[in-house]
């Protein structure tokens, strides 16, 4: 995995990730991945999370069994899936 920051072209902060195949994999056989922002470089004391799973149903589910929600979660959309 890259971890990153810089700036795009508008001047703005962009924090990125670079996921390799290895990660894929683990994140899709139910192994999340933590990484700490301090590690980075940022301010922020506590973790970013990443997950992947089949659907966000079933990541929702995983979440609520490792006691890690305060919330129901929002889901966002990106411009390939239609909105309802």
């Amino acid at each position: 995995m890259i971890k990153f920051t810089g700036e795009n072209e508008n001047k703005e902060p962009v924090l990125g990730l670079g996921l390799s195949g290895e990660n894929w994999r683990l994140l899709l056989a139910g192994k999340p991945i933590t990484i700490k922002p301090s590690e980075m470089g940022l301010p922020w004391p506590g973790e970013i999370f990443i997950m992947g799973g089949a659907t966000e149903q079933s990541m929702t589910y995983e979440l609520s069994k490792l006691g890690v929600l305060r919330d129901v979660p929002v889901r966002h959309f990106d411009e390939t899936e239609e909105q309802k």
